[in-house]
């Protein structure tokens, strides 16, 4: 997979740059696009108005596990029924951005939604929803860094958490032991040694490097830049990425890429690396939960002889990337909706609500504050013990940021970092996949002036 949208991940196609900035400033076009809804009908002259039953639409991405899907479509139901509220849940498996901008223009449709980027980007069209965070956290304890780096812009919560996607190394056991490793190897050098032997036995290395891949891609590519030293931006908002890190990181993922990898690495798509790993295709690749899981009930014999690990120490140090997902309120949304959508996100996300679902997922979340720390929501599948190891060493696109500014969120959505990954790769020239995505960035930049 992927991470998930909330996706089980797999994000859909993010907005395009042109899209975002538009949303960031005045949403045009609702004026034509309400003008095409049927006016509700009036009530007869003289009688009182009658109370109208609030009806909430929430736009979503689903899980890539299905119990969560059915877990959240169950609450959902039995909180509508005893909240004398119309509940829709409208799931997207493609196209989940731009319906969600489209309901932003037209200022209609989706009152709530889950996204897997900050809600940087979306600034206009969010509502401020501070004061359901700061319940929560009196319920649940503070938010960790990564969750709150990635929904509190500028001092304001504009999403809540869902959580975080522990992202681990999903390896093959049995193919590194043919070739001389009891366990996987701890450094990305000792991963290269033991990716040529395993490439030459027929079983490549599937790690993604795609702008195919928005999720994956994104992981992939940014732990190996963080674990080689390398970053996208300094704390000061000034870019980062042209030092010698950079190249470094760069340089080995040529030697990765031509020396272990499934040469279709550079064009996976979302679920591409899934779909390899299960058919026996490669022998590592880098993911949530999402190719365990379902190995469990169809593809036993994969998931017998597979495991999981945090990524190898590099350089710099031992990273890797922990997506967030979070669910924002529309503010559009007014009136009986209002109250009904802020009811919602409080009572969802209380601890005992959210701490079922969180247990349904197997680790495909991991909680976003301590609170659940103690509480039985954890696997107790020892291949996936690393769920509760991974959170400590994840980071998010621009980590050093105070929070995403717009540029870096865009590079987020464009998928800049993959693009230069895969450059260097198919081509490589390290320094002249840097080069353009060098100019890439200032033309970003240009445009979220």
């Amino acid at each position: 997979m992927s991470t998930p949208n909330v996706r089980g991940e797999k994000p859909t196609a993010p907005l395009s740059r042109r899209t975002f900035l538009r949303l960031s400033s005045t949403v045009i076009g609702a004026a034509a696009l309400a003008a095409c809804v049927a006016p509700g009908a009036s009530a007869p002259a003289g009688s009182a108005p009658e109370k109208q039953k609030a009806a909430l639409t929430f736009l979503s991405g689903g899980w890539f596990v299905p119990e969560l899907v059915q877990s959240f479509d169950a609450f959902s139901k039995k909180w509508a029924t005893e909240n004398n509220v119309d509940f829709t849940i409208d799931l997207v498996t493609k196209g989940l951005n731009e319906k969600l901008a489209a309901a932003i223009e037209a200022k209609q449709g989706a009152n709530l939604a889950q996204i897997d980027y900050s809600p940087t980007s979306l600034k206009a069209a969010v509502a401020d929803v501070s004061d359901i965070a700061k319940d929560l956290i009196a319920e649940q304890g503070d938010y960790y860094p990564t969750p709150t780096y990635q929904c509190r812009i500028d001092g304001k919560w504009l999403a809540i958490p869902y959580g975080q996607h522990p992202r681990m190394v999903n390896y093959r056991e049995d193919w590194y032991k043919e070739v001389g490793y009891d366990k996987f190897p701890d450094t990305w050098a000792e991963t290269l040694e033991a990716g040529r032997k395993l490439k030459e036995k027929g079983h490549p290395y599937g790690w993604t490097m795609s702008e195919q891949s928005p999720a994956d891609g994104v992981a992939a590519c940014l732990t190996l830049l963080w674990s080689f030293g390398g970053k996208e931006w300094n704390d000061d908002g000034t870019v980062a990425l042209e030092s010698q890190a950079t190249v470094d990181a760069l340089n080995f993922a040529i030697q990765l890429y031509k020396e272990t990898c499934d040469p279709a690495v550079t064009s996976y798509q979302e679920a591409s690396n899934n779909q390899a790993f299960l058919a026996g295709q490669i022998s590592m690749t880098y993911n949530v939960n999402s190719i365990y899981t379902p190995a469990l009930k169809n593809a036993p014999d994969v998931a017998k002889n597979m495991n999981h690990v945090a990524p190898p120490e590099g350089p710099g140090g031992r990273y890797g990337y922990t997506g967030v997902a979070e669910m924002i309120l529309l503010n559009y949304t007014q009136g009986a909706e209002l109250d009904a959508a802020q009811k919602f996100m409080r009572d969802f996300f209380s601890i005992k609500t959210y701490g079922d679902f969180l247990k349904l997922g197997n680790g495909y979340l991991i909680p976003a504050t301590a609170a659940y720390d103690d509480k039985p929501i954890w696997p107790e599948d020892p291949k996936l013990a690393a769920v509760r190891t991974v959170g400590a060493i994840g980071r998010l696109n621009g980590f050093s940021l105070p929070f995403p500014n717009a540029a870096a969120a865009t590079m987020q959505t464009q998928v800049v970092i993959p693009k230069m990954f895969s450059a260097a790769c198919t081509s490589g020239d390290a320094n002249a996949a840097l080069a353009a995505t060098l100019q890439e960035i200032k033309d970003i930049q240009a445009q979220s002036a």
